[in-house]
């Protein structure tokens, strides 16, 4: 019987991964639309759904549980809006990177981003007031 349920558990699992990526980069496109209407400013801003504003922030700050999103909230968003601090994306974001610099990670993940995660980069990476910052997330700018 155990067998069984470890069985049924592991099935889930691998069934619903494949969904979890496909909402991730859902959700990154409703970002990069809103910020394409709203201007880049917006992205770190606290999401106004019934404005429609969607943001990083939106969901409770769901997508800053991606490493990848949460190296780029981590490294531009607590210079760009001063509620940023404390944030639920602000929260998840320092959780899934787990005491390594946003820039570290940034260096090595953006390569090999998905293309919608790669669009949020160069549009928001623009915004960050450090001329590195904007550098590491330019290289998504790329392609």
């Amino acid at each position: 019987m155990r067998k069984i349920l470890m069985a049924g558990v592991i099935g889930l699992a691998a069934l619903s991964a494949p969904s979890v990526k496909a909402d991730l980069l859902g959700d990154v496109s409703s970002v990069v639309k809103s910020i394409a209407s709203k201007g880049p400013a917006y992205a770190c801003k606290k999401a106004n759904l019934l404005g429609g504003t969607v943001t990083l922030r939106s969901f409770e700050g769901r997508l800053c549980s991606d490493i990848r999103v949460a190296a780029l909230t981590q490294a531009v968003c607590p210079g760009v809006a001063s509620d940023f601090v404390d944030s639920g994306c602000d929260v998840k974001g320092k959780a899934v990177l787990g005491g390594q610099a946003p820039l570290d990670v940034a260096k090595a993940q953006i390569a090999k981003a998905p293309a919608p995660i790669k669009t949020l980069a160069c549009k928001v990476g623009g915004l960050a007031p450090n001329a590195s910052v904007k550098e590491v997330f330019s290289a998504a700018c790329g392609g």
